[in-house]
């Protein structure tokens, strides 16, 4: 994570807002390879759960293209993950998955701010 003029904002704001939002699980999938023998039975990844902190809110806008050409689209959700509850190393990305309020949905699109304080998700 990035830390803005030695500030440590990401920690700062997780330490103040831990507490006052929910436990998220962001399910982190890496790819695997081919099974030999087996071409057309696709690839086996693997998956690592971190329960971490956020919230989830509805895209109420219209479709949107973020500027990675991915259309996020009314009604998907957007989790909200406060990026000092991340393990070291380990940030939200496409195709990952998030549990949150009973539900896992997987990832479409991240976005964070400067400080690394706060990933947005796009889920559906």
């Amino acid at each position: 994570m990035p830390n803005i003029f030695g500030a440590n904002i990401d920690k700062r704001i997780a330490t103040a807002l831990s507490s006052k939002v929910f436990d998220v699980v962001l399910i982190s999938v890496v790819p695997g390879t081919r099974t030999p023998g087996a071409l057309t039975a696709g690839t086996n990844s693997t998956e690592t759960s971190n329960t971490v902190k956020g919230f989830v809110d509805v895209h109420k806008g219209r479709h949107v293209v973020a500027e990675d050409g991915t259309l996020v689209e009314r009604g998907d959700r957007v989790v909200a993950i406060l990026g000092g509850t991340l393990p070291t190393g380990t940030v939200p990305k496409v195709n990952d998955k998030v549990t949150a309020e009973g539900t896992t949905l997987r990832i479409v699109h991240v976005e964070r701010d400067p400080a690394g304080a706060v990933y947005e998700c796009a889920v559906r």
